[in-house]
């Protein structure tokens, strides 16, 4: 925990963080369980079905590279580790994209929730 956010405990108080919830973030196995619940679960499934598929791709490759006889053999087992090694890449950098957003979008229900409950506040002391 950083500076800031000891500030921002402190600004809200006791009282404050009490409808928030716990200001702490939840765990990384927590965060990658939230990709696979809500609308966008089908895509995570896919996802995960791919990385899956691309890696034992890329295993394969690699064995049938080292048993290759030919050179041109070993050019294209080369290139299937190599797509596969691409692919699996990308598809952890959407997972890594999915679990930022993820963060920010609860960061932004806090800020909106604080400003429901600076609103209300407001509008009694009116």
């Amino acid at each position: 925990m950083n500076a800031l956010d000891l500030k921002i405990r402190e600004a809200l108080g006791a009282d404050g963080a009490g409808p928030l919830g716990p200001l702490d973030e939840p765990s990384l196995w927590r965060q990658v369980a939230e990709i696979f619940r809500g609308r966008g679960r089908w895509i995570a499934v896919v996802m995960l079905a791919a990385i899956v598929a691309f890696a034992v791709l890329g295993v394969v490759s690699a064995v049938c590279f080292f048993r290759a006889e030919g050179v041109r053999e070993m050019i294209a087992w080369a290139g299937g580790f190599g797509l596969s090694l691409i692919a699996v890449t990308a598809a952890r950098l959407w997972f890594w994209m999915e679990l930022n957003q993820n963060t920010v979008l609860r960061e932004i229900k806090r800020v909106r929730l604080q400003i429901a409950l600076l609103a209300g506040r407001l509008k009694k002391s009116e």
